[in-house]
This record gives structure tokens, C-alpha cells and sequence, in this order.
């Protein structure tokens, strides 16, 4: 970005200065700005652009569905995205934080509570006269990528270049990604995120960072966390080796931060996890089924306590982090495979063959007779012909 330094010969010029506010709108339950919400934000962008002593504070704010702690979680980050989007511009953002509760109150409908309120002011100089353009030295700004639970900062990179983002926080993501959390020697992980950053530049300086903030899985901070990061092997599956790179918390906001050197044109995989051991609160459940099932989301539900998909080992094998309060034999697994919702399969633990090994892991064996015991009574009838011969191929 080069800035100008305005020599102005014999001119005469005058100060007009703004201030505006403006509201750009979220879909239920997003942080995320929609089409609409960027088009307002580039007409902001390119009003302010060129300005003297300009400000942008953005404030968000939900509709009343939810916890209050919920709400303010979710108002911080459409907050961020706002502010976000703007530092990718080039401006600077002197506030960025949930609105005043009187505001968020008001007497609107819940879809015009779900906004981003932008308070602005400038002074536009209008300049008349001869102007000469002088150029000052180039230098290069922080780099901001966003996503939806993710925020990467690069400092230290000059030239032309980009970073993006890739998460995987649900099971369908880790699966559809192969971003499994299994350490390097074989070992389980409870995952609390993984997230992909990339950058394109070919010119890192030495003090060049990442700043990273990654959101909390499930909104629950895990004191236990800790760093990994990716070792691949030569077929490109991804195990996680564990490093001492600190982790801070912030309970309010519900985000992890972490801070690496940056280098130039490189991706980092960054797994922040555990082991699932009785240590740390959690077993590993392996689920076995008799042939391939081609899964793309696998679950697993407990009425008592939280199971948390972790890996598949291989096409049969499939691993899930148990917390010790979890009761597995009423928990109810369920996959489905690419082809949607009416292949979906579902068996209750209980009614496969199971054993507990010296490390107190639980293994389940899912046979045909158990599958079919809980499948509904729908599809257990489509099993039959033709269409039973094509469900067994696939």
C-alpha cells in the first residue's frame, strides 16, 4: 500500500467532515456476513477511503433466542467479522465489542436484532488548486484472514500475496478433510478444533507471526489443551505431534490464541486437543462394523455425558473420545454415507458384542443382526430384491 504526501502549490482548500451510522444483517445464529452485509460494508469502505482522521466502531447484537452468555459470545464475534472485513481494507478499527444492552433491547423484530451497528465519522479535505503527488516509502500492514471460528493475523510478510483459512469443528469436516485426531504413535485425541492456515507469500521477514484465534469446540473452553501440530505420512494421512507453544484462553469470548512463526509460501495444521485417557476425564470408544459402510458423518448420541467423534482408523474401525460420566450402553450410533439421509444406519450399543481393554477403552462390535436391529422398520423392508442388493453393494 503507498501512502501520498500532498504538496499543495498556490491551492486553497476546505474540510467536510461525517458522521453516519449504518447496520449490516446476520442470518440466525451466524457470525458470518452475508452478500448483502458486504456490499453495505464496500459502500462504507469506499466512502471512507482517502479520509483524514477517520474512526469505525462496530458493535453487535443478537435477537433474544438463547442465553444471555450465549448472546454476548455471539455478538463479540459479528463484531469481529465486521472489523475483520474492514482491516482487510486497509482501515483500522477503534472499537469492536457487543452493543449497550438499551440498544439491544429495543422494540424490533428478532431479523433486525441480528446486526452489526457501525458508527463512522471523517474529514474529507476537498483540495483545489495544483497538486503534486509525491510517493512515501511502500511498507506492508498486517495480514487479517477470517472464518467463522477462526482469526489469523500475519505480521512481517511484504509483495503480493494472501493467507486463507480451513476449519474442521464437525464430524462431517474432519471426515470429508481426513483430519482425524489420532496422534503420532496410534494414540486417541479428544480434538477441541483443527484449523488449516496457508499463506502465499514469498517474503517473510525474521519477525514475522501468525496470531491465531481459534474458537472453543462446543463453546467450552479445555484448560487441558494444548498445541499439535500436523506430521504426514507418505500417502498424505495427517497424525498430530504435540509441542510446547503456549495456549491462552479467554473464558468471555470462548477463544484459544496462539501465536507461530510465520513462513514464507507454507500451510500449518494446527490441532488443538488432548489425549482421551482417564487422566484428562475421557476413554476411547472403537466401534467396529462387519464390512465397509462408506461413512461421511458418523455420530454418536448419550443421554448422560458428551462422546465426541474423533477418528476413523479405516474403513471398519472408528474411534470416539467418552468422557467418564457418559453412559455407552444407551448411547446410539449413527452413520450415513454419501448417498443422504436414507442410507442412514443407526444401532444402540447395547445390542453389539463388547469387551474392555487394560487401559479401560471400550470396543464394540457391530454385526448385520445388530445393525438391522436398529435401523427403522422402513428401511430394515427395503432390504429385499433388488434394492436389498444394491443397499449391501454400497
Amino acid at each position: 500500500m503507498k501512502k501520498y504526501l500532498l504538496l499543495l502549490l498556490l491551492s486553497c482548500f476546505a474540510v467536510q467532515a461525517q458522521q453516519k451510522t449504518a447496520f449490516t444483517y446476520f442470518d440466525f445464529n451466524s457470525d458470518v456476513v452475508t452478500a448483502q452485509g458486504r456490499k453495505t460494508l464496500d459502500s462504507i469502505a469506499s466512502e471512507i477511503k482517502g479520509t483524514q482522521n477517520y474512526s469505525i466502531k462496530v458493535f453487535g447484537f443478537t435477537d433474544d433466542a438463547g442465553t444471555d452468555a450465549y448472546n454476548n459470545i455471539l455478538a463479540q464475534r459479528r463484531a469481529d467479522s465486521v472489523a475483520a472485513y474492514f482491516q482487510l481494507s486497509g482501515f483500522t478499527i477503534s472499537a469492536s465489542e457487543p452493543d449497550t444492552p438499551q440498544l439491544r433491547n429495543a422494540a424490533l423484530s428478532a431479523v433486525k436484532k441480528r446486526r452489526v451497528r457501525i458508527e463512522y465519522h471523517y474529514k474529507r479535505i476537498e483540495v483545489y488548486g495544483n497538486v503534486v503527488a509525491m510517493p512515501v516509502k511502500n511498507y506492508n500492514e498486517p495480514f487479517i484472514a477470517t472464518k467463522a471460528g477462526t482469526n489469523v493475523t500475519l505480521t512481517g510478510a511484504s509483495g503480493p500475496g494472501r493467507v486463507t483459512v480451513d476449519e474442521f469443528y464437525s464430524d462431517d469436516e474432519m471426515i470429508a478433510g481426513g483430519m482425524y485426531g489420532i496422534a503420532e504413535d496410534g494414540q486417541i485425541l479428544k480434538t477441541d478444533g483443527m484449523v488449516t492456515v496457508c499463506n502465499t507469500y514469498k517474503t517473510i521477514d525474521s519477525t514475522g507471526t501468525f496470531t491465531i484465534k481459534i474458537s472453543a469446540n462446543r463453546g467450552v473452553i479445555n484448560k487441558k489443551a494444548s498445541v499439535w501440530l500436523s506430521v504426514e505420512d507418505g500417502n498424505g494421512k495427517v497424525s498430530w505431534r504435540n509441542t510446547d507453544i503456549e495456549v491462552t484462553t479467554n473464558e468471555k469470548t470462548k477463544m484459544y490464541t496462539i501465536v507461530l512463526p510465520a513462513k514464507p509460501a507454507k500451510c500449518i495444521k494446527i490441532n488443538l486437543d488432548m489425549l482421551a485417557n482417564r487422566a484428562n476425564g475421557y476413554r476411547v470408544v472403537y466401534l467396529y462394523t462387519d464390512k465397509p459402510y462408506n461413512f461421511t458423518t458418523a455420530k454418536m448420541d448419550s443421554r448422560n455425558g458428551d462422546i465426541f467423534f474423533s477418528a476413523k482408523i479405516n474403513d471398519t474401525t472408528w474411534a470416539f473420545a467418552a468422557s467418564n460420566r457418559a453412559t455407552l450402553a444407551g448411547a446410539i450410533f449413527k452413520g450415513s454415507n454419501k448417498y443422504g439421509r436414507s442410507k442412514e444406519i443407526g444401532v444402540q450399543l447395547r445390542k453389539c458384542r463388547h469387551k474392555v481393554d487394560r487401559q479401560r477403552n471400550h470396543h464394540y462390535y457391530i454385526t448385520q443382526k445388530a445393525l438391522l436391529a436398529g435401523l427403522p422398520k422402513a428401511q430394515e423392508e427395503k432390504k429385499k430384491g433388488f434394492k436389498g442388493w444394491w443397499d449391501n453393494l454400497f
